[in-house]
């Protein structure tokens, strides 16, 4: 009886020192923004609803649009660029169906995904 609660105890605490050593490991490995990292670079990533090539803009050509409307992302602090309204800006082009941005810390970019809708002429 004795062996038996003293194996069980001792297996809780072997648990208990892996969980807290893993969130420990995973706290501090965890990629993580900070305010001096800038964005390096843009990558724009477009498929067609019928799946094939762009139709329209070429990621060289989106990347340009969004300039032209107010948003540089190149050189700008991570923590500052608004991904919602990136996202806003490409859907209110009526070629696009979807539009994600997200910012990659680990290659310091943002990456843009973008789903052209099949034109109907």
């Amino acid at each position: 009886m004795k062996n038996r609660a003293f194996v069980r105890n001792l297996l809780l605490l072997l648990l208990s020192v892996a969980l807290i050593g893993g969130i420990a490991y995973l706290l501090i490995r965890s990629p993580r923004v900070t305010s001096t990292d800038r964005c390096e670079a843009v990558t724009v990533e477009v498929k067609t609803e019928a799946g094939g090539e762009p139709l329209f803009l070429t990621g060289d050509r989106i990347t340009d649009e969004l300039a032209r409307r107010g948003i540089q992302l190149r050189g700008k602090r991570l923590d500052s660029i608004d991904l919602r309204k990136i996202e806003r800006t490409l859907l209110s082009m009526p070629i696009y169906k979807r539009a994600e941005a997200f910012i990659a810390p680990s290659s310091s970019s943002v990456q843009i995904r973008l789903t052209e809708k099949h034109p109907l002429y």
